[in-house]
């Protein structure tokens, strides 16, 4: 995928190139189907789509991200989804890599 040729913030681009520096790109799925602002997108897991993360600059200090964990409703009775806000990348990065599984594909 080309991340220039999305129609995101600048923010999201150097965000998913790094993403892309660390993880495999084809580790995780950014999904295109569900509309976003352009501050934020969706990428999700793999093998289990429903397993996504929401990560956004909307609000956040200046090179820090906002993320909400969305989990499949099989795994627990109702939707759950957990939000972290104002993270650097690093801090971002491994959380991402937990929710997704991502620790396993190293660029």
């Amino acid at each position: 995928m080309n991340i220039w040729s999305l129609e995101k913030d600048l923010a999201i681009k150097h965000l998913l190139l790094l993403l892309e520096h660390d993880f495999a790109a084809d580790s995780y799925l950014i999904e295109h189907h569900t509309k976003t602002d352009p501050k934020a997108i969706f990428i999700c897991h793999r093998e289990t789509p429903a397993m996504r993360a929401y990560i956004y600059t909307i609000a956040q200090r200046e090179d820090r991200y906002g993320v909400q964990l969305e989990f499949p409703p099989q795994n627990a009775p109702v939707n759950l989804m957990e939000t972290y806000e104002n993270l650097r990348y690093g801090a971002l990065k491994e959380i991402l890599a937990v929710h997704l599984d991502l620790t396993g594909h190293p660029a």
